[in-house]
């Protein structure tokens, strides 16, 4: 794609060609959502998929010299547009419908295969993105659930582990707009209400630790 390009910086058609080419082509790589078959190597709307990220991988590579701003237009930079995916906050994203949410979460599955392989970064940015758009529904399932556990959680989303805590820290971020990471938060909003939590349920773990 760069080389018929010329360089690793094409247009936005451009590489909505290319996405629905792939498709086209290899169409058991196809959503079978209507209107988002592409979507995955390709979101011409908010400039991300799987052809981006690779993108930008190439580019972190480049000669100095060769390095340069992907082509915009408009006035916002390139990093303010990398957020646009979260410009709707959590609460308010609509729950996907049970058949939307099934054809995600077995596309989820079948990109990074994560129960038998180990991560990697060419599904990287596919699990980011397909854990954000299914973060309403499975926020609801466990709020709305009095049985389940973390281990529960993690047992279904193992992937959450993985890339040394960045699932993680995303989930936080998008669920707790403004808070840049746990860590931060954990002394003034976390700790207090373990230790009180403790003091009624397991006082004894309290007077192992002092």
């Amino acid at each position: 794609m760069c080389s018929e390009w010329g360089n690793a910086y094409p247009s936005k058609e451009y590489k909505f060609s290319v996405a629905r080419a792939i498709v086209s082509t290899f169409s058991r790589l196809s959503s079978k959502i209507e209107g988002r078959s592409h979507k995955s190597f390709y979101d011409k709307a908010v400039g991300e998929g799987y052809l981006e990220w690779r993108l930008q991988t190439i580019r972190k590579h480049l000669p100095s010299n060769e390095k340069r701003r992907a082509p915009t237009t408009s006035t916002e930079t390139p990093s303010k547009k990398r957020k646009i995916i979260r410009k709707e906050p959590f609460i308010n994203r609509p729950l996907l419908t049970e058949s939307v949410l099934f054809e995600k979460v077995t596309f989820f599955y079948q990109i990074s295969d994560m129960k038998y392989t180990k991560p990697t970064d060419s599904v990287k940015a596919q699990i980011e993105r397909l854990l954000y758009e299914i973060r309403p529904n499975r926020h609801t399932e466990i709020k709305s659930s009095e049985s389940v556990t973390v281990s529960d959680v993690l047992k279904k989303y193992p992937c959450l582990k993985n890339y040394e805590g960045q699932m993680i820290d995303n989930e936080f971020r998008d669920i707790f707009e403004g808070y840049d990471i746990l860590l931060a938060r954990f002394p003034t909003h976390f700790a207090p209400r373990i230790i009180a939590h403790c003091k009624n349920v397991a006082p004894h773990l309290l007077e192992e630790l002092t």
